[in-house]
């Protein structure tokens, strides 16, 4: 249907995929269309509940099947982003987003319209799904916000990497960009990816999936015991660490808290850098 240019069927399709809020507020001053809603984590539900805004989402799964409809599947090596934010990077690739946004003028115009949407939210300035709806809603004089969900630059060596990763893709094409601290703000504004004459586009705003943390921290009045906090090394081919020796420091932290009942052990992993099964085996091993 799109390549023969029968729009409206895909907008009738996709218009249901939206997920509206479970209460809609009448008169709420904010109503906010969230990108790839899978990837905001806890900030959608600090902001869902604010009795001025309405929140509509659009889930990754269709975002991506959109984009995949009018790109081909590239190398994994190239960077999509940089083809994207900086026209004629790739000349076939915009020549695609050509198209692309010719379809997204017509769909979000309706969108727009129909859900009576304020502003577009995204998660990351490199979400290659997000991004072209973000252009065109530009256009279509709909703010693109982006609350930037990556802030943590831990050493020196990560600021370097964000800083010249950033470098390539151009300059901020939204309305306004909200990261988590000075340092985020920084590595944005150092890389020219945000110029130091248009700082005003971004802003600080803290971590909002943080808010009801450090708000059942405040309710709390008996003193709570020690903790750790433990974040796994990453089983990566790129690591300087052997696999056998990242076990073995997990191994270490299990025992550490079984030896250690006193103390509360928090380890945030990701299952896509160390898999469910070795924590399960490493459990098993540590308990016996």
């Amino acid at each position: 249907l799109i390549y023969i240019r029968l729009y409206y069927p895909v907008y009738f399709f996709l218009r249901q995929k939206i997920i509206k809020p479970v209460t809609l507020n009448k008169f709420a001053k904010v109503t906010c269309l969230m990108l790839s809603i899978e990837k905001f984590r806890g900030d959608f539900k600090e902001l869902s509940k604010r009795s001025d805004t309405n929140i509509y989402c659009l889930s990754q799964l269709w975002l991506s099947r959109l984009y995949l409809t009018f790109y081909p599947k590239r190398k994994k090596q190239e960077d999509k982003t940089k083809n994207l934010l900086v026209p004629d990077t790739n000349k076939y690739i915009t020549n695609k987003q050509k198209n692309y946004h010719s379809f997204l003028f017509y769909f979000l115009r309706k969108i727009f319209r129909e859900f009576k949407i304020n502003c577009i939210l995204s998660a990351d300035v490199r979400y290659i799904c997000d991004i072209d709806v973000g252009l065109v809603s530009e256009k279509l004089n709909i703010p693109y916000i982006v609350l930037h969900r990556e802030s943590l630059f831990a050493s020196k060596e990560i600021y370097k990497i964000v800083k010249h990763r950033l470098s390539n893709w151009g300059n901020f094409q939204g309305s306004k960009l909200i990261v988590h601290n000075n340092v985020s703000k920084k590595v944005f504004l150092d890389s020219g990816f945000v110029s130091y004459s248009n700082k005003r586009l971004i802003d600080i705003g803290g971590c909002l999936r943080m808010d009801s943390f450090f708000n059942n921290l405040s309710n709390k009045h008996e003193k709570s015991q020690k903790c750790i906090t433990f974040f796994p090394f990453q089983a990566k081919a790129s690591s300087p660490w052997p696999v056998s020796f990242i076990k073995s420091v997990n191994k270490e932290i299990i025992k550490f808290a079984i030896n250690n009942p006193g103390i509360d052990i928090f380890i945030k992993t990701k299952d896509r850098t160390l898999k469910k099964t070795d924590w399960l085996e490493i459990f098993k091993t540590c308990s016996n």
